[in-house]
């Protein structure tokens, strides 16, 4: 069969990569002029063009040679198997991702004051341990676990704790700062726990290794190729396209797209039912933005910081500094200095990149002084990034929310064929904003097209004809029934402020 894919990011890529294997016959279609999609990792030379007021500004990257930033996504849990494996098969290496470390900070941005992890934490559960044990509704076996749980004394007081040394934080302190309020929890959500993974030497090397498999099949790979109309029926499906000045059509037995919804609904589309248009419509994007710096040396790995790995968090509108998992012995390195998203990335979003950048610096110099010295993390060295004013983009995921009923409902309309029409992409997975959705949405898809199985490796068969899976089995990744509509995900524990 005849297979048009709309879309180079991971999740077209990985659907010509699956569908030459069934032997189809694939062309694909990026408007962009790289492959990728979000996935973007940035290094000496790179670009990033953005749309503000009409106009194209257009970053590029003066990061050292080796260094790389990031821009989109930055790590793979390690229960998102089906991307486990598909790093696996494609042999790309994995290096661990730290996630969270006792010695990353947290700023209170009003206060200006930031603290360590362990010292918010631990004097946290000390405080709250005590108050529980004091309580009176506890039995002896439960104050005993209290004692345990907050490092309190025999009579159950918390005067602080080995697990954090130095003066104890007050609960009132504590209240105060309301770190609770900015993510300081995200590493315990399961999405975030240990271990996570990232790919050696940036997250980009995923869809390098399958544009470099499609390349040796011959794939046509169509870059700077935006889809203007889609027509659907049920035995094909007509796209056109702009290339090389003109307009182009191609006639397809079945078409894949991962334009993000806010853009097909933009699209001209003919032959669609009306259900279909009207789910199409149904959710937007979130907003979302990433800086990145890198430093003349890794100051955060000396003293006072003793930081290696893990994210700070801050109240402050960069929300959170990422700090490298590897290259402990190298002189230079890379910071993530700001990830926003929702109502924060649309105010983020509308700054030039100047005035990101120089806010960036203002919120993480709060939590570490050498942000703002310009000989150790030099600003000219600093590169942003408003997903959602990147043109063919839209935003960083598809906001679906779960209690929404027009949302659920929408959602499974989506995951089903309209004519030869099937919409593929994290924006359609169970997992929005991670790679795993775009992997788990093309197992989907691909289960619509033609008949028998396909074979996805180490013995594992995805019967044709439309699959779909629970959360419950995402450990031993055997398919099972329709997904349940509260197993509908969004993209993470993100206050939309």
């Amino acid at each position: 069969m005849r297979i048009v894919i709309i879309g180079a990011g991971v999740a077209g890529l990985y659907a010509a990569y699956r569908a030459t294997q069934q032997g189809h016959t694939v062309t694909v279609l990026e408007a962009k002029d790289r492959p990728g999609g979000l996935s973007h990792t940035a290094r000496t030379g790179s670009t990033i063009t953005e749309v503000h007021d009409g106009q194209h500004i257009t970053q590029t990257a003066a990061l050292s040679p080796g260094q790389f930033v990031n821009l989109g996504p930055g790590r793979l849990p390690h229960h998102h198997r089906r991307i486990l494996r598909l790093c696996s098969e494609l042999a790309v290496p994995l290096e661990p991702y730290v996630m969270s470390s006792d010695a990353n900070l947290y700023c209170d941005a009003e206060t200006g004051k930031a603290y360590p992890r362990r010292r918010i934490e631990h004097d946290m559960r000390g405080h709250l341990a005590a108050v529980a044990h004091a309580s009176g509704a506890l039995g002896y076996e439960q104050r005993e676990l209290a004692r345990a749980f907050g490092d309190l004394t025999g009579r159950g007081a918390y005067t602080g704790t080995h697990r954090a040394p130095g003066k104890p934080l007050t609960l009132d302190e504590i209240s105060v700062m309301g770190a609770w309020r900015h993510q300081f929890f995200q590493p315990d959500s399961h999405l975030w726990q240990g271990t996570m993974f990232h790919p050696v030497g940036g997250m980009d090397a995923i869809w390098q290794a399958l544009l470099a498999r499609l390349a040796a099949k011959g794939v046509d790979v169509r870059l700077s190729s935006p889809v203007t109309g889609i027509r659907t029926g049920a035995t094909g499906v007509r796209v056109r396209w702009l290339a090389n000045g003109g307009t182009e059509t191609g006639e397809f037995d079945w078409c894949l797209s991962s334009i993000p919804w806010p853009l097909l609904d933009e699209t001209q589309l003919e032959g669609f039912s009306t259900d279909y248009t009207r789910a199409v419509s149904a959710v937007g994007f979130a907003a979302a933005c990433k800086v990145g710096w890198e430093a003349t040396s890794r100051w955060w790995q000396d003293d006072p910081w003793q930081i290696y790995g893990g994210i700070s968090y801050t109240s402050h509108d960069i929300w959170q500094v990422w700090y490298p998992s590897t290259g402990w012995d190298q002189q230079r390195g890379t910071l993530t200095g700001a990830y926003n998203s929702y109502g924060t990335a649309e105010r983020f979003g509308r700054l030039s990149v100047d005035e990101r950048l120089a806010l960036a610096r203002q919120g993480g110099q709060q939590l570490h002084p050498e942000i703002g010295d310009d000989n150790l993390t030099p600003l000219h060295l600093g590169m942003t990034v408003a997903w959602h004013r990147v043109p063919f983009q839209a935003g960083g995921w598809a906001d679906w929310q779960p209690d929404n009923p027009r949302h659920a409902e929408a959602f499974a309309r989506l995951q089903e064929p309209d004519g030869r029409f099937i919409a593929i992409g994290d924006q359609i997975g169970d997992w929005p904003g991670w790679q795993e959705g775009c992997v788990q949405s093309v197992d989907r898809a691909l289960g619509h097209v033609g008949s028998g199985t396909f074979d996805l490796g180490d013995g594992w068969q995805v019967p044709r004809g439309g699959i779909s899976y629970s959360i419950e089995d995402e450990y031993d990744l055997q398919p099972t029934g329709d997904v349940p509509d509260a197993h509908l995900l969004t993209a993470g524990d993100y206050p939309r402020t």
